[in-house]
């Protein structure tokens, strides 16, 4: 063993007293350095020659590994800064067990924690299953928290030895004491001097007078030793301190010892933060005479936790400022979409000319990408928590491509550039997959590439690259002679919000959101994507997607024409809409019905002809001017106490956005943009007068359903197919007995690593469905804190959740 080698095993042994639990404070580093990473595993350790033992740790069950098994030993080796983005490909670590494993580590970064004497002891390392990058600023957070981490552990150290050391000394001064208490005194003494040559040292008499300060201690206030002779307690303590120092002081008279972090001023008023210890010194009658005060100053350490914990504070305001700015995008967007989709769906029905159907068909193709495209970006709370769900249906490769080239190829033209599309023989023409993710991303991609591209071509080529009897894998290459990415801009083209050049998105636009979409979709089909390109010649943007192949051309009849004479009586419908694009469309749609229908600009004008005459019906927007959907649906309940069905009307896509309108007294809601089917069903279900007698006698179970169960969802999975609804509906029913069986059994032996796994399943099939996951997410977080009486509770409420969920779809399916 090399000599240099074995002084930082000296210096390990040294802090080989720290060999207990970690400290509250390093726990809170380590989870502070996982929340600045943005991975799930912290850990601050130290490392002798056999092992790697953990001070603190975040996201792992052992307490310690082997030093040959460890990622650590690396950092040590390298002696500064070690990061690891890609594991399986680094020879160091990829045999390592941590490395093994579908759940294996990917992304590893370690900081030597090094001791006073230039020795590394240690490291603070964070790891994480998923590939990972840290940025620069991240990476100067975690050196700074690396470092405090050691400054915590060395003084630690340092109050623990010094600790021992006066146990030690008062020991043996209580055999002196029978002999000489004047030597006693004088070894007492030496003992304080000694302290308070390292350490912040103050005496003070039991009443609370400075009747000794060291200059280390004063120089922490701004003062000299001399000034601080004769200062009470009291003075050093800011005005709200002051109340609790009487009974502080009371307590160490009755020989009780006092430490912790404690706030004090500074002369100039500032305020400063201490770890320090009180302790009372007895005479040989049992009595306080004085009292020492050992301390650091560990103010900086204080004001890093303070920065950490404001830029969380704010992170967490910035979500909610998100949040409202995303409703109001949401109704900005969907409000016009909700006005085309409509519009060109009448016009659809209605248009025999074959090239204009073709034009129309392809706008609602668009749209319809669009409508996909701006629920994936406006639901965070599918993108943010990877809820976004994969559909597996039977569908005709090739008429998508022809439906989406159809579509780009007028883009193309208006640019007066080549675009074709090139299909392998071999590619099957049904596959079972996601048809509309699949669209979005040939869109984005291709989309991309028409343009970036200003003369030349951009072509579509379709290739298998291999099959077998119930899969073929597909790839799809997208190549233009656009301007092409530069090199250094290839490895970031598919973050968040990235565009290969600042130049290029004021000359082209959009949000740089297409590329990671279209990553993460290919990425949730289990598919790959990959980019080459060279600045100025052109890119090719290619993916490669395993599908099961379909065994049949599925036949789909006709969707059968809504029946206008449903009804036999008319339905007088108020509608409260401001937007007078959607007046029109609801106007249209409901023309040729037996529907008598008013329309008011606002909430304001639509109480005024509520007042004046009467409806079976009020079909109410959210977002109007003078009163809005909300204000108005309150003063009808409250004030006029009618019973008259209201059907929501509203563009944003929040789920929240339902359960309000629920909440407040209306009794279902329609999202726009809404099929024509769709509003008529929701007119027959609540106009006609059996309804009506119905509404009133709903049970407040019922209410409750539907209040936290969104079959809209469902819907939208199912594409109007009843059957297939209720098939899910009944798998839901099944699963949960097996999953509440599964949890009896965990929570019994308290397995927590079972209990976060089945919950983590189960909650795929609350989305399907439309049920509320907030508790299912809480569940899994407290299985992972191993809280078995939090888990006991909120597992509890689920149950007496599903005891109104199951019944509500039990009698949805009976109908």
């Amino acid at each position: 063993m090399k000599a240099k080698e074995i002084d930082r095993l000296k210096t390990v042994l040294s802090y080989n007293i720290l060999d207990t639990p970690a400290e509250e404070d390093l726990d809170k580093i380590a989870e502070l350095i996982a929340m600045v990473c943005e991975v799930p595993i912290a850990i601050i350790s130290i490392i002798d020659d056999r092992r790697q033992w953990y001070k603190a740790k975040v996201g792992v069950d052992n307490d310690e590994v082997p030093v040959e098994d460890s990622f650590c030993q690396f950092t040590l080796i390298e002696d500064r800064f070690l990061e690891i983005t890609a594991v399986q490909d680094d020879e160091r670590v990829k045999g390592k067990p941590a490395a093994q494993g579908v759940d294996g580590l990917k992304f590893y970064a370690g900081v030597p924690l090094k001791a006073p004497d230039g020795h590394n002891i240690g490291t603070a390392c964070v790891a994480s299953s998923k590939p990972h990058k840290l940025t620069e600023k991240q990476k100067k957070a975690f050196e700074l928290l690396a470092d405090q981490a050691m400054t915590l552990i060395d003084a630690k150290r340092s109050n623990q030895i010094l600790g021992d050391e006066l146990k030690t000394i008062l020991d043996r001064q209580k055999s002196i004491l029978k002999k000489s208490i004047k030597q006693k005194e004088s070894e007492f003494n030496a003992l304080i001097q000694a302290i308070s040559l390292s350490n912040a040292l103050v005496q003070f008499n039991p009443d609370g007078t400075i009747f000794e300060a060291n200059q280390i201690f004063a120089s922490y206030l701004g003062f000299t030793s001399e000034e601080l002779r004769g200062i009470h307690h009291d003075e050093l303590l800011f005005e709200e301190d002051r109340k609790n120092n009487k009974a502080f002081w009371e307590s160490l008279n009755q020989g009780n010892f006092k430490s912790g972090q404690m706030k004090r001023k500074h002369r100039s008023g500032k305020e400063i933060w201490l770890l320090a210890t009180y302790n009372p010194i007895l005479d040989s009658e049992g009595k306080v005479f004085k009292i020492i005060k050992i301390a650091q100053e560990i103010t900086s350490s204080i004001e890093s936790r303070k920065a950490l914990q404001k830029a969380k504070d704010d992170a967490i305001q910035l979500n909610i400022q998100k949040d409202n700015f995303l409703a109001n995008v949401s109704h900005e967007l969907r409000t016009p979409l909700h006005a085309i989709l409509g519009f060109t769906k009448l016009l659809l029905e209605e248009e025999t000319d074959t090239i204009k159907t073709e034009y129309l068909n392809a706008v609602k193709t668009a749209g319809d990408n669009l409508l996909f495209t701006v629920n994936d970006i406006l639901d965070l709370s599918k993108i943010e928590s990877g809820t976004i769900l994969i559909e597996q249906l039977e569908f005709d490769l090739h008429q998508l491509i022809h439906e989406v080239a159809s579509f780009l190829k007028i883009k193309a033209v208006q640019k007066k550039i080549s675009f074709t599309v090139e299909i392998d023989a071999e590619v099957p023409k049904w596959i079972i997959g996601d048809k509309n993710r699949l669209g979005q991303i040939l869109i984005n991609l291709i989309g991309n590439g028409i343009k970036f591209t200003d003369k030349g071509y951009v072509k579509l080529k379709l290739e298998r690259v291999r099959e077998n009897t119930s899969q073929v894998i597909l790839k799809f290459r997208i190549q233009d002679t656009g301007i092409g990415i530069a090199l250094e801009k290839l490895s970031m083209i598919f973050d968040r919000f990235s565009q290969s050049d600042e130049k290029i998105s004021r000359r082209f636009g959009g949000t740089g959101l297409g590329l990671n979409i279209s990553k993460s979709l290919v990425e949730k089909m289990d598919g790959t994507i990959e980019v080459s390109s060279k600045e100025g010649l052109g890119s090719e943007f290619s993916f490669t997607i395993p599908f099961q192949r379909g065994q049949q051309p599925i036949e789909k009849s006709k969707e059968a024409a809504v029946s206008f004479t449903q009804s036999k009586q008319v339905i007088k419908i108020l509608l409260c809409e401001d937007n007078e694009i959607n007046q029109a469309l609801v106007k249209t749609l409901l023309r040729p019905a037996n529907f008598d229908l008013v329309i008011a600009s606002n909430g304001e004008e639509g109480i005024q002809r509520f007042q004046e005459m009467d409806f079976d019906l009020v079909l109410m927007d959210i977002q109007m001017p003078i009163m809005d959907g909300y204000q108005t649906t309150i003063y009808l309940r409250e004030k006029l106490h009618t019973q008259v069905p209201i059907i929501a009307l509203t563009a944003n896509y929040m789920l929240k956005e339902k359960q309000k309108c629920l909440e407040l007294g209306m009794n279902d809601y329609l999202s726009k943009p809404f099929k024509k089917e769709e509003l008529f069903e929701k007119i027959y279900l609540w106009g006609d007068s059996v309804n009506k007698k119905q509404l009133i006698t709903k049970t407040e179970e019922d209410q409750a359903a539907e209040a936290s169960v969104d079959l809209n969802v469902l819907k939208e999975y199912s594409c109007g197919d009843e059957a297939f609804e209720h098939e899910m509906m009944q798998m839901f029913i099944g699963q949960v007995e097996k999953w509440k069986t599964a949890m009896d059994n965990h929570m019994a032996i308290a397995d927590f690593k079972n209990i976060a796994d089945s919950t983590h399943k189960m909650k795929s099939s609350f989305g399907v469905v439309g049920a509320d996951t907030k508790d299912l997410i809480n569940l899994e977080d407290l299985a992972e804190l191993e809280d078995i009486a939090g888990i006991e509770a909120v597992y509890s409420r689920v149950i007496q959740y599903l005891k109104i969920v199951i019944p509500f779809l039990e009698n949805k399916m009976k109908k």
